[in-house]
């Protein structure tokens, strides 16, 4: 009776633990987290080191300029090739990116999208081509 009690808590709390340690890979299309708000603007482009080999996972921050101050509207880590994509942005009259990666500067640029299309309508997409880092 003395080993009744260790071995049921044993039996009982055994499966519970098995169950936790399942190692679960992400997917594979799996695409990099980002705040979303409906509109069709964009800004993308490929973060590059010095041998024109993307960075994987720099880490990118956008954020739409204001009077009283930048606020966060997206942030994101490339993907391994360096690409990264900016999707469905609020409408607004210029933003500033940053960008940063272990074992290289930061980036920190202003960008002003370009209108498309019809006139009145701020509807943008904007390629920052390739950003090599230094």
């Amino acid at each position: 009776m003395k080993y009744f009690l260790p071995v049921f808590f044993l039996a009982l709390f055994i499966p519970y633990t098995l169950l936790a340690q399942v190692d679960r890979e992400p997917p594979e299309n799996m695409e990099s987290p980002t705040l979303r708000v409906q509109s069709p603007n964009r800004i993308f482009g490929k973060v590059l080191d010095n041998n024109q080999k993307g960075i994987q996972s720099a880490s990118l921050q956008l954020f739409v300029r204001k009077p009283g101050g930048d606020s966060i509207v997206a942030a994101q880590l490339s993907k391994p090739n360096g690409d990264f994509n900016f999707e469905n942005l609020p409408p607004a009259d210029s933003f500033r990116i940053v960008i940063s990666a272990l074992g290289f500067g930061i980036y920190d640029r202003f960008i002003v999208p370009e209108s498309q299309g019809t006139p009145g309508v701020n509807h943008f997409q904007r390629d920052l081509g390739h950003i090599v880092m230094d």
